[in-house]
C-alpha cells in the first residue's frame, strides 16, 4: 500500500473551526474562488476573443439596465466590473 500524502495546508485545516460560516468552510471558498479567477485569467490568455465577447455581454448587459432605469427611473443594483 503506498504511504499516505498529506497536504501541506492539512494541518492548518485542521486548527480552522467547523460549520457553514466556520474558518474550514471559509479556507475552502477562498480556494475555489482562487482556483476559478486562475482559470479564467488563463481562458483569456488561451482565447482572447472570449474575453472579448465577455466584455460586449456585459456592456450591453449595463446598457440595457441604464435604458430600463431611464424607462422606470429605478436605482440600478448591479456594478460592473471590467475584466482585466
Amino acid at each position: 500500500m503506498p504511504p499516505i500524502i498529506k497536504h501541506p495546508l492539512s494541518e492548518v485545516y485542521k486548527m480552522k473551526s467547523d460549520g457553514p460560516n466556520g474558518g474550514k468552510a471559509d479556507m475552502i471558498r477562498g480556494m475555489v474562488h482562487d482556483y476559478r479567477a486562475q482559470a479564467r485569467q488563463k481562458l483569456k490568455e488561451e482565447f482572447p476573443s472570449i474575453n472579448a465577447q465577455v466584455q460586449t455581454l456585459r456592456l450591453d448587459a449595463l446598457n440595457a439596465a441604464v435604458q430600463q432605469r431611464k424607462v422606470n427611473s429605478a436605482p440600478i443594483h448591479q456594478c460592473y466590473t471590467p475584466i482585466g
